[in-house]
Formats: C-alpha cells, sequence, structure tokens
C-alpha cells in the first residue's frame, strides 16, 4: 500500500489522502481516498476565535496577555538542567523506535516514505520545522489559551456554582499532583504555584491530553511519550519563551526521525 502525501506545508490543513494497493507484482489493484483533518486543525479554528472573543469582553478569564510567551526570557544555561527527564527520554524512546521490527503500519510515516523516494533530509527538515511550529502554536498557545476558559466554565456548571468545585478537586488532587510526579517535579511551580491559579495546571494538562491524543496513530509508545514531551515543551514556554519551545521541539523531532531512517536503512 503507498500513501500519496500532499507537500509539507499543506499537511497542517484539512487534506485529501489518497492510498494504493498494490499487488505483488507492482500492479494497482485498488485506491480510496478520504480527508485527513491534522492534529489539533479543527481545535484551533475553534480555540482562535473563543480566545480572542474572552480577551476582548473579559480579558480576566485568562491571566495571560495574549502575546506574552511571544518574547524570549530567562537564562539558557539552565535549559538542559530544567529538562533533563525530557532529554533522557528523547534517547530512550528514539533508540525504542530504531530497534523495533518494521510494522506494516510504519511502512505508511512519512518518514519511511520519504526515505524510499529519495531527499529524506530535506524533506524531513522542512515538514518537521513547519510542523512543529504549528503544534506549538496551536497547543501551546491558542488551546491552551481556551482550556483555560473551558475549564472555569465547567468547574462553574459542574456545582462550582453552589460552591462545590468537583473539577477543581478532581486536578488539584489528582491530576496535577500525579503530572508533577511523573515529572520529577520539574514543572511545579508552574502547576502548583501561588503564582497562578489551578486553572492554569489544569489547561495545561487538558491542553497536553489534546496533544497526546492527536499522536494515538504512533502507537502505544508514541502516545505516553507525546504526552510526556508535551508537559515539557510547557516547561520551556514559561520559562523560556515559545520560540524557545518551537526550537527545541523542531531538534526533537529531526532527532527521531534522523535516528528512525538509520532503521530503515538496516531493515
Amino acid at each position: 500500500m503507498r500513501r500519496m502525501l500532499p507537500g509539507p506545508f499543506l499537511l497542517i490543513l484539512p487534506h485529501k489522502q489518497v492510498e494504493v494497493v498494490y499487488d505483488s507484482y507492482g500492479n494497482p489493484i485498488h485506491a480510496s481516498q478520504n480527508y485527513n483533518i491534522p492534529c489539533g486543525c479543527s481545535s484551533v479554528f475553534i480555540a482562535l476565535p473563543l480566545v480572542l472573543l474572552v480577551k476582548w469582553l473579559c480579558p480576566t478569564v485568562i491571566p495571560f496577555d495574549l502575546f506574552a510567551f511571544w518574547n524570549l526570557h530567562g537564562n539558557p544555561s539552565q535549559l538542559v538542567g530544567d529538562i533533563w527527564p525530557f532529554l533522557v527520554g528523547t534517547v530512550l524512546t528514539a533508540l525504542y523506535w530504531m530497534f523495533s521490527p518494521t510494522l506494516e503500519e510504519n511502512r505508511w510515516d512519512f518518514s519511511y516514505y520519504w526515505s524510499q523516494t529519495g531527499d529524506f533530509f530535506k524533506r524531513t527538515l522542512w515538514y518537521y520545522s513547519f510542523y512543529a511550529l504549528y503544534e506549538e502554536l496551536a497547543f501551546r498557545w491558542l488551546i491552551f489559551y481556551s482550556y483555560i476558559v473551558g475549564v472555569t466554565v465547567l468547574n462553574y456548571l459542574l456545582l462550582g456554582f453552589a460552591g462545590h468545585n468537583l473539577v477543581q478537586w478532581l486536578f488539584t488532587q489528582a491530576l496535577i499532583p500525579a503530572a508533577d510526579f511523573v515529572t520529577f517535579y520539574k514543572l511545579h511551580d508552574i502547576l502548583i504555584s501561588n503564582q497562578y491559579s489551578w486553572v492554569v495546571g489544569a489547561a495545561i494538562l487538558s491542553a497536553n491530553g489534546k496533544f497526546r491524543d492527536g499522536h494515538s496513530y504512533q502507537g502505544w509508545m508514541g502516545w505516553i511519550w507525546s504526552w510526556y514531551s508535551g508537559m515539557f515543551f510547557f516547561l520551556i514556554m514559561f520559562r523560556y519563551g515559545l520560540l524557545v519551545a518551537v526550537l527545541v521541539h523542531i531538534a526533537h523531532n529531526l532527532f527521531k526521525s534522523w535516528t528512525a531512517y538509520l532503521r530503515v536503512q538496516f531493515d
């Protein structure tokens, strides 16, 4: 089976995807087409007008300026110390994927396809750089902001108006402490802090859950790792700025795809 792909820049938009099944002699025997909606695309179309509307009508609901994370800040020399669990995990997951057997669904992956058609490094550089930029703007910015609104409203509707903050209790007593623990408390001053409301931590987990689910096609390891890496992308954005998160995300994607290239060559 061969998957026909659009250009890298069009992959962030809903696009037509054609799949062709070939027999053992290389002759096409079946073709199908469908529309693919990329990770987070539909959510962005909802989040953008929602965030703009709320910032206009009730600006205090979202406790950050619209472009609060777009500036560079923090001490870059502390970056490695802040994200060392992410760096270790990146190497371990890359090794896992490099030495895992190539399954049929792996052959549908862009990296595998491009490794067979040539220009692998050029194509992956453009694609993964652009997609990292898109995902950071989508999940770490717009969708995160929109979930601040969503969590606030949901908590109010689920008996928050009567003083029984069930959503707040779930996040502050269970979900946020668990996330804080598995990330080695690196996000502690963000998730559990007097500086931010509990809603910020809840919105981080909610947006990151959306980010994780968008990578479920990568299997159980990709599903778990997407959540874990996403938490550290949030950490980088808060402490160093969105641009640094984009750059680290690009480096992460390229490292994964280029190590996967080695697996393809020895497959």
